[in-house]
């Protein structure tokens, strides 16, 4: 029978799992509890925060959620039951920045990895994961747009400058044989 401890940590999961529908399930391996540390505040600046939760009560309270949500059935079937030591990656509000943050730890460590994302109502997998972490911002994003729009007109702009510049060239230097 379990005890009241385990539930009560089940239903604080599936309490933070339905109230940030985008969530990321990581691993990790054989890290020092300063590196996780270090992790926390950073992915904290991004109001993010990162728990570790123990497998099968993450897995007791996905199922749980399963019965009610068909998406969570879905992650269910995919990616249960977990292995290694997990933890939940959660997002208060802008998932891309904290998705980039702990995506820039995995390179610097080789026990950190993805395992599993829920983000926007879209499940995604290890790999896709790493592709949208490595995307650019919607600051950067919004840059380029801008940038597209005005390149057109900066180029027309010097091309009507050019054949101004070339018959006063051409003028000075017959100015100069003269």
């Amino acid at each position: 029978m379990a005890n009241a401890q385990k539930k009560d940590i089940v239903s604080k999961i599936i309490n933070t799992l339905e109230s940030n529908s985008n969530f990321v399930v990581v691993g990790f391996d054989k890290i020092t509890h300063r590196t996780l540390d270090d992790l926390r505040k950073d992915l904290k600046k991004s109001d993010a925060s990162i728990n570790v939760v123990k497998n099968s009560l993450l897995e007791k309270a996905i199922n749980k959620i399963s019965q009610k949500k068909s998406e969570y059935r879905d992650i269910a079937n995919k990616f249960l039951p977990l292995n290694d030591q997990s933890a939940l990656l959660t997002f208060a509000s802008d998932w891309i920045t904290a998705l980039k943050k702990y995506h820039e730890a995995i390179k610097g460590n080789e026990f950190l990895k993805f395992k599993f994302g829920h983000i926007d109502e879209t499940i995604y997998d290890q790999l896709t994961l790493n592709k949208l972490a490595t995307l650019p911002g919607i600051d950067v994003l919004m840059a380029k747009i801008l940038g597209s729009f005005k390149s057109p007109i900066a180029r027309a702009t010097r091309s009507m400058k050019s054949p101004m510049q070339k018959l006063v060239y051409v003028l000075q230097q017959s100015s100069q044989k003269a």
